[in-house]
């Protein structure tokens, strides 16, 4: 699943256009890629990246994946390998492969 909208009363949209291509390699190849809408957004390292583009001025679009099994145990002292599932993880990898291949060609 990839993070769409977050927000308690009203949700925003996060990071349309990189949603698009993102789910767009996903098609290619093939692979479910689920729009999930969130409350709270969960935890995880792409606040810290959000962070520092804020940061340094730069805009910069950042997608957050997540899997329901394996969100309770993200950065805790529960967090570790054996929960995450290579057949998602490598999914995960090959759809940004392919859209930062995309993303190349339209450049």
């Amino acid at each position: 699943m990839v993070v769409n909208k977050t927000g308690l009363i009203k949700k925003r949209k996060e990071n349309e256009k990189l949603i698009n291509i993102l789910e767009a390699s996903a098609k290619r190849l093939n692979i479910p890629l689920d729009k999930y809408d969130l409350s709270v957004e969960p935890r995880s390292d792409h606040n810290s990246f959000r962070s520092f583009a804020k940061k340094a001025g730069k805009k910069m679009q950042v997608c957050c994946f997540l899997s329901n099994k394996d969100t309770k145990f993200i950065h805790t002292s529960r967090d570790t390998p054996n929960k995450c599932s290579s057949k998602n993880l490598n999914g995960c990898v090959d759809i940004c492969y392919n859209a930062i291949k995309s993303i190349d060609l339209r450049a």
